[in-house]
């Protein structure tokens, strides 16, 4: 056995010894190939599943008890926010860290809100993912840059954040009045 698969079941991933495991949840295979050869030629990471799909994430995630769940916000039939409150709410004992492109911070608080430790942009260096991840996986939150400009922008700027429209408020009455006999048949 190499010297990342070694240690007892009740070492922590941040303890020497032991690599932190990962799923990664990521429809586009290209991406999720090109994750998992970046996250493997690290010592201590290892990818031990992945998954496009919520429902395949969740099943992975029961099955193998990862240390770290990295998951995409949307996927083909259902989001990361659903698959991370999932986890949280069967008690598993993983932790959630966010790779998307959605910055808003809608977004951001609906994740964090579910129980996500992590929220990555995609557009972040290597480095930065990687200090995510192994944050993430001592149980500490972590924010990327631009993410943490997001969400101290909106507390520092409350009354920006209350302006926030209801998408349903943008439409015209001609296309609510549509959308209503739609819904009528």
């Amino acid at each position: 056995m190499s010297p990342r698969n070694e240690g007892g079941a009740g070492e922590t991933a941040s303890r020497p010894g032991r690599s932190i495991r990962l799923v990664l949840v990521e429809d586009h295979v290209i991406l999720r190939e090109g994750l998992r050869s970046l996250l493997e030629i690290e010592p201590d990471l290892e990818v031990i599943g992945e998954a496009a799909t919520a429902d395949a994430a969740l099943q992975k995630v029961k099955e193998l008890n990862p240390d770290v769940l990295l998951t995409a916000l949307a996927l083909p039939n259902g989001s990361g926010i659903g698959l991370i409150r999932e986890v949280r709410q069967a008690a598993l004992e993983v932790r959630s860290l966010v790779l998307t492109g959605y910055h808003e911070e809608e977004y951001i608080r609906a994740a964090l809100d579910a129980g996500a430790l992590g929220y990555v942009l995609k557009d972040a260096g290597r480095d930065e993912l990687l200090e995510a991840i192994r944050s993430v996986a001592e149980g500490k939150q972590f924010l990327c840059s631009a993410v943490a400009r997001t969400v101290l922008s909106g507390y520092l700027n409350p009354h920006v954040a209350e302006q926030v429209v209801d998408p349903i408020d943008k439409i015209t009455a001609r296309e609510r009045e549509v959308l209503v006999r739609i819904a009528e048949g």
